[in-house]
This record gives C-alpha cells, sequence and structure tokens, in this order.
C-alpha cells in the first residue's frame, strides 16, 4: 500500500500541470465596462505571442459577447525587437467565422522607422462571439533574437475605417484598420462593398482628418463617391458629420498641403429631441433634404459660432408660419414692437430669409405671453427650442428673458435656387455674427458713421424702400453691413451703383432724388451710379478684409466648406 501512494503522486502531479488553463489575461477586454475573457494557455494569460511557427494564444469570453448591429474588434499591440523583417511570416487574428491578418510594420501608409504601438481595428458583422484568438504563421525562419508580439488590450466599438497617428514620439500609437492605404502625400480609404459601414435612415457619418505634423491650419480637399469637399483650414485636426450614403461615400480620397496621417470614417448618431446638428453653413447648403429628421425643416448650430442656431426650412410657407410675425414685430415699419394679427399682415410679404437676436426673440414670445397672444404651433415650437438652446429663458415668474446666441434661416422653396439659397445664408450669417460679437458691432457702426458721401443718402432710401424702419440706426447698421457682405467684393460696384437703384427707381420713381445727380450707363444698357458704385466697392474691401483677418470668412463666403458634385 505505502508503495502504491508512492508511485500515484508523480501521476497526479502530471495531471495538475496538464489541467486546461482559464485564468483573465493580463490585458483587458472592454465593452463598454470590463468584460470577462479568460486565456486558455500560460502565454494566453501573459498575451505574449512568440513569433514561431505554430506559436498561437486562445482566448473565451465567460458568456458570449452577442453584438446586435456591425462592430469593430480592436487590438492594441507591440513588438520587441519593434523592427521585423518584413516577409518573415503572418499574424492571423481569429473570431467566430472570421480570420484577420494583422500590420507588423506600417510602411502601406507611409508611416516610417520603427513600428510603433498599433491598434489594429477589424470590421465583424453582427452576432455571438464565443472565442478569439491570435496565431503565428512562419514562411522562413526568423534570426536574430526571439520576436515576440505583447498584447496592451483587446475591445469593440463603433465601426469604422482610415487610420490615426496619435501620440508622440515615445508611446506613439497607431489607430488602423484594414482598407485604407497612402497614395502619395495623401490616403485612400476603400472597403469592399461587403464590409462598408450601412446607411441608417436619418444617420450620418464622421469624417475626421488630419497631418500630425502640421502646426498651423491648411486646406483639405476630400473626394468621396460622388462628391467633393473643399475644406479650408481644415486642419491639423478636422472633424464633420455628414450624411452622405455610405454606399456612395467610397472611395475617400484625402488630400491636404501636408502628408496626411490621420483620416477616419466612422458612424455618427443624429442628436435627440430636435438637438442642433453641428455644421458649417457650407454643409447645410449641401444637406440632403430626404434626412432631415422633421419634413418641415431641419436644425443646425453653425460649427464656428455655436451660439447661433441654422434653421433650413421645407418652403417659403412653412417658414412664414415660424417667423413671419416675428418679421413685422421686430423689423418692418409700423409694425415694430407689436403683435400683428395674421390676417392684418396676411397679404404682406414677410422675408425670404430671417436672422433674429436673442433679445427680439424673448421680447416677442414675453410680450405674447403677457397679452395672452395666441401663438401658432410652430411658433410654440420655435419657442421650445429657443428655450432648450438658451437663446432664451424662463425667468422665475414665468416671464420670457433674452439667453445668449441668434438664430438665422433660410428655405428650400422652389422658387429659392442654389445661388439665392447661398446669397442668403451669407446675408443672415453674417447677421448672425453681428449679433453675438461686440467687436464686430463696434468696426460696423464705426464704418456706417463714417459713409457720409452720396451713398448713405441712397442706401438708406433703399432701406425705406424694403420697408425696413429707418428710424432705428442699429437696423440700419446691421443691414449696411450684411448687404455689402452678403456677395463677393468684385461684384459690390454692380450690385450698389446699378443693380439695386434701378430696382429702387423703377417701383418707386420719386426715389430718383435720392441717388446723385450724375448718372452714366453701363455695358448691360442700365442707367448707372459710378459715384456710388466706387464708395460701396471700398467699403465691401474693408468689410471683406477684417471677417477674414478674424474668421478666416469673406465678403461672399460665410462657409469654410464648399460641397461640389464630381
Amino acid at each position: 500500500m505505502k508503495h502504491c501512494r508512492f508511485a500515484a503522486f508523480p501521476a497526479f502531479f502530471f495531471l495538475l500541470l496538464s489541467c486546461p488553463v482559464k485564468e483573465p489575461p493580463a490585458f483587458p477586454f472592454f465593452e463598454n465596462t470590463k468584460a470577462a475573457a479568460y486565456g486558455l494557455s500560460r502565454d494566453a494569460v501573459t498575451g505574449i505571442l512568440v513569433l514561431k511557427d505554430g506559436k498561437r494564444l486562445d482566448y473565451v469570453f465567460a458568456l458570449p459577447l452577442e453584438e446586435p448591429e456591425d462592430f469593430s474588434l480592436a487590438v492594441e499591440y507591440y513588438f520587441d525587437p519593434p523592427s521585423l523583417r518584413e516577409g518573415a511570416g503572418k499574424i492571423i487574428l481569429e473570431t467566430d467565422g472570421s480570420s484577420w491578418e494583422l500590420p507588423q510594420n506600417l510602411s502601406f501608409v507611409n508611416v516610417p522607422g520603427e513600428t510603433p504601438i498599433i491598434e489594429y481595428a477589424v470590421p465583424l458583422p453582427p452576432g455571438k462571439y464565443e472565442r478569439f484568438s491570435f496565431r503565428f504563421e512562419a514562411k522562413e525562419k526568423i534570426k536574430g533574437p526571439e520576436a515576440k508580439m505583447y498584447i496592451r488590450r483587446v475591445y469593440n466599438s463603433t465601426p469604422w475605417f482610415g487610420l490615426m497617428d496619435e501620440g508622440a514620439e515615445e508611446n506613439r500609437r497607431i489607430r488602423i484598420t484594414p482598407f485604407v492605404y497612402a497614395d502619395g502625400d495623401g490616403l485612400v480609404i476603400d472597403p469592399p462593398e461587403r464590409f462598408r459601414l450601412k446607411e441608417t435612415p436619418h444617420n450620418l457619418m464622421r469624417f475626421t482628418a488630419g497631418a500630425s505634423k502640421l502646426y498651423d491650419k491648411q486646406d483639405l480637399k476630400l473626394e468621396a463617391g460622388s462628391l467633393r469637399f473643399n475644406i479650408r483650414d481644415g486642419l491639423p485636426l478636422f472633424s464633420m458629420d455628414f450624411p452622405f450614403p455610405p454606399t456612395g461615400a467610397y472611395p475617400l480620397d484625402i488630400r491636404g498641403e501636408a502628408q496626411i496621417d490621420r483620416a477616419l470614417i466612422s458612424p455618427a448618431r443624429l442628436p435627440q429631441n430636435k438637438k442642433p446638428i453641428p455644421a458649417d453653413p457650407g454643409l447645410v447648403l449641401a444637406w440632403r433634404q430626404n434626412a432631415w429628421r422633421d419634413p418641415a425643416y431641419e436644425l443646425f448650430s453653425w460649427a464656428s459660432f455655436p451660439e447661433i442656431l441654422i434653421f433650413d426650412i421645407a418652403n417659403y410657407d412653412v417658414q412664414d408660419r415660424y417667423l413671419k410675425r416675428l418679421a413685422f414685430f421686430v423689423e418692418k415699419a409700423g409694425f415694430r414692437g407689436r403683435l400683428a394679427g395674421d390676417d392684418e399682415i396676411a397679404e404682406l410679404h414677410g422675408w425670404n430669409a430671417h436672422d433674429y437676436r436673442a433679445s427680439s426673440l424673448a421680447d416677442f414670445f414675453e410680450l405674447a405671453r403677457k397679452r395672452n397672444f395666441p401663438l401658432f404651433q410652430e411658433e410654440q415650437e420655435l419657442m421650445a427650442i429657443l428655450l432648450d438652446n438658451g437663446v432664451i429663458r424662463r425667468g422665475s415668474d414665468g416671464s420670457i428673458k433674452p439667453g445668449g446666441g441668434a438664430i438665422i434661416s433660410l428655405t428650400r422653396d422652389k422658387d429659392c435656387p442654389d445661388y439665392l439659397r447661398r446669397l442668403f445664408i451669407t446675408h443672415e450669417g453674417f447677421h448672425g455674427i453681428y449679433f453675438i460679437d461686440r467687436e464686430f458691432r463696434d468696426f460696423c457702426k464705426r464704418r456706417w458713421d463714417a459713409f457720409q458721401n452720396p451713398g448713405k443718402r441712397f442706401i438708406l432710401s433703399y432701406f425705406a424702400f424694403q420697408a425696413y424702419d429707418t428710424k432705428d440706426a442699429e437696423l440700419m447698421v446691421n443691414e449696411f453691413m450684411a448687404h455689402l457682405l452678403q456677395q463677393g467684393t468684385s461684384f459690390a460696384g454692380k450690385y450698389f451703383g446699378e443693380i439695386l437703384p434701378n430696382r429702387m427707381i423703377n417701383r418707386s420713381p420719386h426715389r430718383r432724388a435720392d441717388l446723385p445727380k450724375e448718372e452714366a450707363v453701363s455695358q448691360d444698357g442700365n442707367p448707372c451710379w459710378p459715384e456710388i458704385a466706387e464708395a460701396f466697392t471700398a467699403e465691401a474691401e474693408a468689410f471683406s478684409r477684417y471677417v477674414n483677418e478674424r474668421w478666416g470668412l469673406a465678403a461672399g463666403r460665410v462657409w469654410k466648406i464648399s460641397v461640389e458634385d464630381l
């Protein structure tokens, strides 16, 4: 019996050594919060893959990982030694039903030098995942010190494609996916159709690009399917959300003045509860109407000036329901400061586009509250949006008070072609900036006060012809500025010296007295007034220089992104 007990000990010891390992690995797996994954060998627990043929690391989840939508599985790793000889073998990541080769260097995206920390994210379809593994397939014997891959973490995320170079030289990390490669100084992202990010109704795609070695802004060009985006001052790091269909967004080709080493595309969620979508005015102009959250309008906040809300409205009739009575209350001669009934102004024209500061909006809704004035459903909805976004606020006594910011609007009406939409968003956009920026208001007032040539008499007459309340001095300053900046400086002379004077006197001949006596004939054969043309051209150039130096804008342009069809 004693002999048998000693004989059984080596067998029992061997059984302990041969039992399967199932321990949490040294690296974490994250699924929103920590999720349990287990290594099935001692090497798997350490997260170190020796790069010898047949070596592998196997992992299982404590509970199956269930993904209801497409997602990315990302592996963060590095090598020791950091530079491996290309072609020595392949590192394979396997999941349930998928197999991917992990990059060992990043020469294919123009990342020179030793291989940094790599975070490689592979696209996976929805489903139930129970395990993943890593293995090395040697093509030839690796000479020199034993090479190893060290896994820092594994996690899942929303799906994306592209490249992001993050961090300084020490602990430099490169986030990268399949289907991205360098083309000269640019980058191309072009996944096969079965892997492309799927379009969700009324959802967005987020595009980010940059250049890590750039220390100032630069222009950027993005070709995405059938669209070209020209982006001013977009780098060193630029991001935008846009509703281009993923199937029509590829290949993405990104170019800049410096070498592009940051470019990715991923899904983006639309803001809920009618919160504004941050967007450049150029994107507002190009936004697909069938991607609107509400068929009546879409609501944006200006990316460069978030306190300015932009309403893009389906047509003039819908816009009138939201804003026409505001227009008469705020700006129309004979109506300012009072609440006009709809029957009183039904046959009168409001504006084709609108702009209002926080204080004017608060005054309108506060007076309506005090008078129990019946508001349209659209006006009530507008008030709720303004309250939600802090443009107006409710006092402790229930009163409506100014908050901060401003609103502007334009429409998609069939009688409002693209060139007018560009003009309207420029005109109203500069009004919005005027409302929120004191320095700009002071500059405009100084220019207006110094503008004492015959052009001033003409423009005041023209504003009266347009039914503006010319007794409101600040309104005149504001409209003077916006009319100057709504078109390019090269067109200012013709616009003020020919088009507007003739428009005015053709309908109101008595206003001819407000123009200089000396007139000429334009190349088009129309009466024109060179003195007025010269004065307004000089003013337009002064205003354009100012907005360009401060914000990178210009006369005729409030956008930094323009979109065109290829």
